[in-house]
């Protein structure tokens, strides 16, 4: 389990080092722009459902066909929000034969839920 009081406390708009699942990984402290990018990404129904579906899936990610089929989206309708989580950096695609296999970027995932705890932890101690 990541220690989030050592990552929040560490970001200070730099890259840090940190266990995820056993595996290091280097998360990047996400700009505003950035945070702007993703949150816009996910301030849409059908794109925060897509985006959940493959967080709860895993790593592995699911061919666009099964998150068609495990939503009720039309092909050409999610391709569109499969573009736009691609595009806000939340997603990723790879080739696997004649599928595409989309799956999240944890990373990306992670420094946007950390983005927002910092902030909020920033905000609150200037309150206090």
């Amino acid at each position: 389990m990541i220690n989030e009081k050592f990552i929040a406390s560490s970001l200070c708009g730099q890259n840090i080092l940190f266990a995820y699942g056993g595996m290091p990984c280097i998360l990047w402290a996400m700009n505003i722009d950035e945070a702007v990018n993703a949150f816009g990404a996910l301030a849409q129904e059908t794109r925060l459902k897509i985006c959940k579906l493959l967080v709860e899936t895993g790593r592995n990610g699911l061919p666009a066909g099964d998150i068609s089929l495990a939503l009720g989206i039309p092909q050409n309708t999610l391709s569109f929000h499969l573009s736009h989580l691609q595009r806000a950096g939340l997603i990723r695609s790879r080739r696997a034969g004649r599928f595409i296999i989309y799956s999240p970027d944890h990373a990306a995932i992670d420094a946007l839920i950390l983005y927002l705890a910092e902030t909020c932890r920033e905000k609150a101690q200037k309150s206090a």
